[in-house]
């Protein structure tokens, strides 16, 4: 019986291994997808003349307002369910 209970916890270690990969995996790319996406933006403030400082400030800006939009419509959502 204890063999048949290490199989299983074996396999469980590996189910949630491979799952760990496959998320890790998925957010990589959506963050190159983000990257390549904000390419040709990069390239227009350059080729503008924008300086590299202003370019990094304009980039952290941009990323802050996209994700604390991102994380208010969940959260609000949650706060009127309760």
């Amino acid at each position: 019986m204890a063999q048949a209970d290490g199989a299983i916890l074996y396999s469980i270690y590996f189910f949630v291994a491979v799952l760990l990969i496959l998320i890790c995996g998925n957010v990589g790319l959506l963050l190159f997808a983000r990257a390549a996406s904000r390419e040709v933006d990069l390239v227009v403030r350059t080729a503008l003349g924008a300086s590299r400082a202003r370019i990094v400030a304009q980039s952290r800006t941009s990323e802050n307002n996209d994700s604390s939009h991102d994380s208010r419509t969940p959260s609000s959502a949650g706060a009127l369910e309760a």
